[in-house]
């Protein structure tokens, strides 16, 4: 027998320490994370309960009778712990649908956690929501994934590209000035997309410090030590890193054989604890209003370069 409880800012430790604990949740479940942007999203985040224990977890938010899991993060979806089987799963998707439907709610849009984040097996969900649920598939998003057990060779192209970042003595290194980064972001979707940061520094700023051993950012400086890229590296644990950018794209920007200094970097010995690599889209934040267009396009492809450079010689 299932009870839907809603969350309350008086469970945070308790929804904390459930999804440490999950075979599929990553810090951007916790909710340190999660509330940093309470502002936007109005938080109907769901508790499963079963004899008055967390069977399972549901991120989630409401915009008037729909129910979405979640808007203000990536991926979302059911999370369960080791206990969890198929039977009581979809048990409780009975219980949740009953339990909404009550509430008000006509329409869920459910936004599934991808494989490579599940530190065990952990798609029970996906089967409850075709024989439980009925539910229909609206959209499918891409991504790319790296298995650094079957590393990518270099093309030519890619080779003489790194070639070319050498010369040009463009270097690597782990920072902590987001307000550059910050500020070649906002450069790079004015000019390119006519845009700005969906995120401001202060908020940045705000999570890098509440999650510094999970949140790095990554410089790429010329000879002159100014940063000319950069990206945002998500370390959600053993199997997977996630890059964020803030146009909402992903990118990979290092290169062990560009490193300067003694510093922190991604190095082969970091990466060896990691099974597979989110790759997400192809955009890195890059200076765009004091570089020439032809230094633009070349750090440009640099960057496409160094993306896969951390993995294979």
């Amino acid at each position: 027998m299932f009870e839907i409880k809603r969350y309350e800012p008086s469970h945070e430790q308790a929804w904390n320490d459930f999804v440490a604990r999950s075979k599929n949740g990553t810090f951007l479940f916790d909710r340190r994370f999660m509330d940093y942007h309470s502002d936007r999203f109005a938080d109907s985040s769901l508790m499963i309960l079963r004899k008055g224990r967390i069977y399972a977890l549901l991120p989630a938010n409401r915009v008037g009778d729909t129910l979405h899991s979640h808007q203000g993060l990536t991926y979302g979806g059911l999370l369960t712990d080791a206990k969890a089987t198929a039977e009581g799963v979809m048990e409780a998707f009975g219980t949740l649908n009953a339990w909404l439907r009550n509430e008000g709610v006509r329409r869920v849009t459910y936004k599934a956690m991808p494989w490579i984040y599940h530190r065990l097996p952990a798609e029970e969900d996906l089967y409850a929501l075709t024989q439980v649920c009925h539910a229909r598939l609206l959209t499918r998003e891409i991504s790319s994934t790296i298995l650094l057990q079957q590393p990518l060779r270099f093309t030519e192209s890619r080779k003489s590209g790194l070639r070319k970042a050498l010369r040009e003595g463009l270097y690597m290194e782990e920072s902590g000035d987001l307000a550059a980064f910050w500020q070649m972001l906002d450069d790079n979707l004015a000019s390119r997309h006519h845009t700005h940061p969906v995120h401001s520094l202060d908020e940045l700023r705000l999570l890098q410090g509440r999650f510094s051993q999970q949140i790095h950012l990554y410089l790429i400086y010329n000879k002159e030590k100014e940063p000319v890229g950069g990206t945002w590296v998500f370390d959600t644990g053993p199997h997977a890193i996630y890059r964020l950018d803030e146009g909402g794209k992903s990118a990979w920007c290092t290169r062990p054989a560009l490193r300067r200094t003694d510093q922190p970097s991604l190095s082969r010995g970091y990466l060896s604890r990691l099974r597979q690599i989110d790759r997400g889209g192809r955009t890195c934040a890059q200076r765009a209003s004091d570089i020439p267009k032809r230094r633009i396009r070349r750090t440009r492809r640099l960057l496409r370069h160094l993306r896969v450079g951390t993995i294979t010689d």
